[in-house]
């Protein structure tokens, strides 16, 4: 790739394409944290003795910190003092943060606070996340990969909604007779030991990613 004005010649790296893999990844994620909340509030409801409606909040929780944060972030990457590195140190930091408060509020069912406080923070990696495709394309990639390098880092936010909205919803399909009897101990043990699964091999994935960034 050169400029005409100055004749520089920026060198173009294959690794590119696995970082661009390592991003599209924390991005799905992202999202499989953020979706799959829902699809099993009933267990929420039986496992931490709280009320729907506490469940909905705490899913609501996820967009308190793209409120309160996208701004400041984006006038700093404006200013070019918040660069693409920080960015994804903070974005993976902050995933891996939501998957270990999930997966511990899972040890106790005197631990919800801890579900809200990984909420929060999946909501700050979505932020930094969903600005990593655009500055990530035009730093890495030549123009006539840019729009490439863009759509493969978004879809992966798609991917991770598809995965946890069906995922656990397959796994746990007798979910919805939690609440409606005295609380079935097997199946609660049942989605419990589901989401034990697959909390803490995200959790793993998550803490991965940095490493490898």
């Amino acid at each position: 790739m050169v400029d005409n004005n100055s004749n520089f010649i920026a060198k173009l790296y294959e690794r590119r394409w696995l970082i661009l893999a390592a991003l599209t990844l924390s991005e799905c994620l992202m999202s499989v944290a953020y979706a799959y909340f829902g699809q099993v509030n009933d267990f929420y409801v039986s496992f931490f003795k709280i009320t729907y409606a506490e469940v909905d909040w705490a899913t609501l929780t996820h967009h308190v910190s793209p409120l309160v944060m996208l701004p400041p972030v984006l006038w700093m990457i404006h200013l070019e003092k918040f660069g693409f590195k920080k960015v994804v140190i903070c974005a993976t930091a902050s995933l891996l943060l939501s998957f270990l408060c999930s997966t511990v509020s899972l040890v106790n069912n005197n631990l919800f606070a801890l579900v809200i406080a990984g909420q929060m923070f999946n909501g700050i990696a979505s932020v930094l996340l969903m600005s990593t495709p655009s500055i990530f394309a035009t730093l890495w990639f030549p123009e006539d990969e840019v729009g490439t390098a863009i759509a493969i880092n978004s879809v992966g936010m798609f991917i991770g909604v598809g995965i946890g909205t069906v995922v656990p919803t397959l796994a746990t399909n007798e979910k919805s007779s939690l609440v409606s009897h005295s609380v079935n101990a097997n199946k609660l043990r049942h989605i419990k030991t589901f989401l034990l699964v697959m909390n803490t091999e995200m959790l793993i994935l998550s803490a991965i990613i940095p490493c490898f960034l």
